[in-house]
This record gives structure tokens, sequence and C-alpha cells, in this order.
């Protein structure tokens, strides 16, 4: 699926079901349920059949539907979850960590 479809879809279901603005598992779970054919046609899909689909790149990229989830609640405040805010202010440590992290002297011998 094109980029902006998977923004569409995204949005779309973001909209319709509240708590995967907080659940990417969920998200995820929803779009690839859709794009296997439904509910009818997953329940009659073997979990190895759902392998075969998913290797052959036949369902959306799973980082492509969180980079669209998370630019969405960037740019749409109604549709972040209610763990938005904790998560923003989580990166924003983790940042700071990663910024002020020491690097073993002997880092630069490997390259």
């Amino acid at each position: 699926m094109k980029i902006k479809n998977v923004k569409n879809k995204v949005a779309e279901i973001l909209k319709t079901y509240p708590k995967t603005r907080d659940n990417d598992m969920q998200l995820l779970a929803i779009i690839w349920n859709e794009e296997c054919g439904g509910k009818v046609a997953t329940d009659n899909m073997s979990s190895f059949e759902f392998l075969c689909s998913l290797s052959k790149k036949e369902l959306s990229n799973p980082v492509s539907i969180w980079r669209c989830r998370q630019k969405i609640q960037e740019e749409t405040p109604e549709l972040r979850g209610s763990n938005w805010k904790a998560r923003q202010e989580h990166s924003k440590n983790v940042v700071e960590e990663i910024r002020t992290w020491d690097v073993p002297d002997n880092q630069g011998d490997l390259f």
C-alpha cells in the first residue's frame, strides 16, 4: 500500500477506534486484518499463510503504519491518545540520555 493510502487508512482507524490511539499493536492488527480480507478470511487463514503474506510484503509495513500514526497525532490533536503527552515527555528524556552516553575509549578502534 502506498504511504498516502496508509496515512489515510491510519487516520480513519484512529477516528473509528479510539483505543488504537494508544495501542500500536491493535492499530496494526486492524489494518492487517482488513488487508487479509476481514474476519471471515483471517478466521480461515493459517498462521503460515499470514506469515507468507507478511514476508512477501503483501501487508503494510508496520514501521510505516507507526510513523503515519505519529505524524497524524502530531498534526491532529483530537486524534492523540491519553498517553500522548507522557510519550512526548519520555522521548525528551531518551534523547537526553542518548546525548550523554559515554563512548568507551576503545570504540574508535572498531573502525
